[in-house]
């Protein structure tokens, strides 16, 4: 009996092993692949906007932006992750951050 309840059972436990999860897993990979970048103008105005303002101008409770176009990528990302004086740090990836930085970029180059 224990024989053919193991080869009833052996064989359906292989192909759940080697079912479809294969072809979801490569679904899901095509799904990740055709992601777009994160939108630089919908992460600052979540994270930024309620003191720089909506187009970095400055407001009463945090400068303007422009001025600090001429730090690099990497000291704007730096400075958006641990804060700086009175700013408080912001919970972004680098991904995030550079497309904030790539938004302020081209807001300003105008």
């Amino acid at each position: 009996m224990r024989t053919l309840l193991l080869a009833a059972v052996l064989p359906l436990s292989l192909l759940a092993c080697t079912g479809t999860s294969d072809k979801a897993d490569t679904a899901e990979a095509a799904d990740t692949d055709t992601d777009t970048a994160p939108d630089g103008a919908a992460l600052f105005s979540a994270n930024c906007a309620s003191c720089h303002g909506e187009s970095a101008e400055g407001t009463r409770t945090a400068p303007g932006l422009e001025r600090e176009m001429g730090l690099s990528d990497s000291q704007l990302i730096r400075i958006m992750q641990d804060g700086k004086e009175e700013m408080p740090a912001i919970e972004v990836t680098d991904t995030e951050a550079q497309a904030i930085v790539d938004w302020l970029r081209e807001l300003f180059s105008a």
